[in-house]
């Protein structure tokens, strides 16, 4: 905080600070939700030759386990 209080000249408090971060990931992001950038990173690692993704959802299209294959060989589902 004391480097945004030299370079801007103003006093920023902490919750200044999480709204700017936040800001800028939001930016970065694109505003996606979760699902998407979920689905956007599994599309990313099956892309990779022997990777393989396995997503699972509840009957409220909640996001529940994760399961990865990586190679052929079998890894258990993960608790998200």
């Amino acid at each position: 905080m004391q480097y945004l209080r030299k370079k801007t000249g103003k006093n920023a408090t902490l919750r200044d600070v999480h709204n700017m971060v936040v800001r800028m990931k939001e930016k970065r992001r694109g505003g996606s939700t979760t699902k998407e950038r979920l689905d956007q990173v599994l599309r990313e690692l099956c892309e990779g030759r022997g990777n393989r993704a396995t997503f699972f959802e509840d009957e409220k299209k909640t996001a529940r386990k994760l399961g990865k294959c990586d190679g052929g060989s079998r890894l258990s589902p993960m608790s998200c």
